[in-house]
């Protein structure tokens, strides 16, 4: 699946304040490795699987490989361009060794096979010299986010009635006339993780990103603070950034993936917020925070 990816931004028009949109081309793609996709079937009791992410922009293929129960020793892996039940040759060598995790270079010619079904990974080994398994790489399927709990006064009241404009998407309004936005970036793969949580409008100060097992008070919020509290049940701290210009992502350098640091499950929904300083005495006191709105993430393998 294509991402969206949302850039940072303020559009200020007649007095509504949105995140602004940027498209990137990434694409999120599977494979199923096993014996029965080989050029003649080879019988091998072996199997594996692959998650890849393909980017048109830097022109790089990332990929997590890995597999189990080779009859033969491994003696090289590779992708090859051909559709399925064909045999083709090869377009780019894989690294030795199981997981086979990193990034290749890529051609324009090379991403639109990819993107056609044209492309398999194929595992060598000393006993089928041919390939022992191979797996066709297909676009994969990944659940889009799903942004909830809006400042805008259609759900909870913020505390001071500080709402946002309807229709914004954003969170309770802060001391500098916005509310927080909370947006991703990337794909939630537990083996392929490039998701990024992004969070623009809010104040230059802290901001405290957090992952919830629940949306709060069914996905309205809680009055908490200047805003509205998006999420509940078990919420870990994923990490603490410095805003600038109102505006940070997660991970940031030496912070740890999001689905490490969140120790996430393929097939669990997590949700995620941004808690962030709005020390402005006048403004909504005695609140000195503010939260972004939140978004609902399902994670895949």
């Amino acid at each position: 699946m294509s991402s969206t990816w949302f850039s940072r931004g303020l559009l200020v028009l007649a007095g509504l304040a949105l995140c602004s949109f940027a498209s990137a081309q990434q694409t999120y793609l599977v494979s199923t490795i096993n014996q029965a996709q080989e050029t003649p079937p080879t019988g091998s009791p072996a199997t594996g699987s692959a998650c890849l992410i393909l980017d048109q922009t830097a022109h790089t293929i990332t990929f997590n490989i890995s597999y189990s129960g080779l009859v033969g020793v491994e003696s090289a892996a590779h992708f090859h361009q051909a559709p399925p039940g064909t045999a083709g040759g090869v377009i780019l060598g894989l690294p030795p060794g199981n997981p086979k995790i990193g990034s290749l270079a890529t051609t324009p010619a090379q991403e639109a096979a990819f993107l056609a079904g044209n492309v398999y990974i194929n595992i060598h080994t000393t006993v089928f010299g041919g390939g022992e398994i191979r797996g066709q790489v297909f676009v994969g399927a990944v659940p889009p986010p799903v942004l909830f709990c809006f400042g805008d006064g259609t759900g909870t009241p913020c505390p001071c009635l500080n709402h946002s404009t309807p229709g914004a998407n954003i969170g309770c309004l802060n001391s500098v006339g916005t509310g927080g936005c909370l947006r991703t970036l990337g794909f939630q793969s537990v083996g392929c993780d490039n998701l990024r949580l992004e969070g623009t409008l809010m104040t230059s100060s802290t901001a405290i990103y957090l992952q919830g097992t629940l949306q709060d008070s069914g996905g309205l919020g809680t009055p908490i603070q200047d805003g509205l509290r998006c999420v509940t049940g078990n919420i870990l701290r994923l990490g603490t950034l410095q805003n600038s210009s109102g505006a940070s992502i997660y991970p940031g350098p030496g912070q740890q993936p999001v689905s490490i640091r969140g120790a996430t499950l393929a097939g669990t929904t997590y949700h995620y917020t941004i808690f962030y300083r709005n020390a402005a005495a006048a403004f909504c006191p005695p609140g000195t925070a503010n939260w972004t709105n939140g978004a609902s993430l399902t994670w895949i393998p």
